[in-house]
C-alpha cells in the first residue's frame, strides 16, 4: 500500500509539473506576441541595424510599415 500511495503521489506531482510548464510557456509565448518583440529579438535587431548591410536592409522594412494601414490604399514608393 505504502509503495502505490508514494507511486500515486510521485505522479501527481509529475502531471502538476508538466502542466504548470506548459501554462508557463503559453504566457510567455502570449506576452511576447502582445508586446510585439522579444527584448532578446530587440538586441538581434539593434546588432542587425549598427552593420552596414543590416542597416541597408531593416531600415526600408521598417520605414514601410508606417506607411502600409489597413483598409486604406497608399502609393509605397518604388524601389529600385
Amino acid at each position: 500500500m505504502g509503495k502505490f500511495l508514494s507511486l500515486l503521489i510521485f505522479k501527481i506531482i509529475l502531471v502538476l509539473f508538466i502542466v504548470f510548464t506548459a501554462v508557463k510557456l503559453i504566457v510567455n509565448i502570449l506576452v511576447e506576441s502582445i508586446s510585439g518583440v522579444s527584448a532578446n529579438q530587440e538586441e538581434n535587431l539593434e546588432k542587425l541595424k549598427q552593420s552596414p548591410i543590416g542597416k541597408s536592409i531593416t531600415v526600408p522594412v521598417l520605414n514601410s510599415k508606417q506607411m502600409l494601414t489597413f483598409g486604406e490604399k497608399k502609393d509605397l514608393p518604388e524601389q529600385s
